[in-house]
């Protein structure tokens, strides 16, 4: 911008220059210096226009990046907590298949247990039957054996 008015007072200089040697008349050097002076006023708004367009749009842009930064960290804070549910249901899952298969193990003992109780108290029973035959056969043979004394 400061060039511009550089150039614009070498300009003036010159037209000034010129109209000391006469080649100009004053209606020709008021014009051209109108005409400069436009130049120069065009030229600045311009300037800055474009100066105020370039650094506006150079804030929009920083908001669009910001914009998509923020919504990516958004997506991977997201699918991290995901992944986080993700583990805890599977934990939750194993704990769960965990307890079932020790349930079914705990019930499993239960009935071998229970099986091997009733062995034993269909051996005792069998026993206990066994030693009852025996003893009535042992009266029996008594019986028979005093029935022959008696006989004889």
């Amino acid at each position: 911008m400061q060039e511009r008015r550089i150039e614009l007072i070498k300009e003036l200089r010159e037209v000034e220059g010129e109209e000391d040697e006469g080649r100009l008349t004053t209606p020709d050097r008021r014009n051209r210096v109108r005409e400069a002076a436009v130049d120069s006023i065009a030229g600045e708004v311009t300037s800055g226009l474009l100066d105020f367009l370039s650094k506006d749009l150079v804030r929009k842009e920083e908001k669009v990046s910001e914009r998509a930064l923020k919504t990516s960290i958004r997506a991977s804070e997201r699918n991290e907590q995901y992944a986080k549910r993700a583990a805890s249901e599977a934990k939750r899952s194993e704990a769960k298949r965990a307890a079932s298969k020790a349930k079914r193990a705990a019930s499993e003992a239960k009935r071998s247990e229970a099986k091997r109780s009733e062995a034993k108290r269909s051996e005792a029973k069998r026993s206990e039957a066994k030693r009852s035959e025996a003893k009535r056969s042992e009266q029996q043979a008594k019986r028979s054996e005093a029935k022959r004394s008696e006989a004889s």
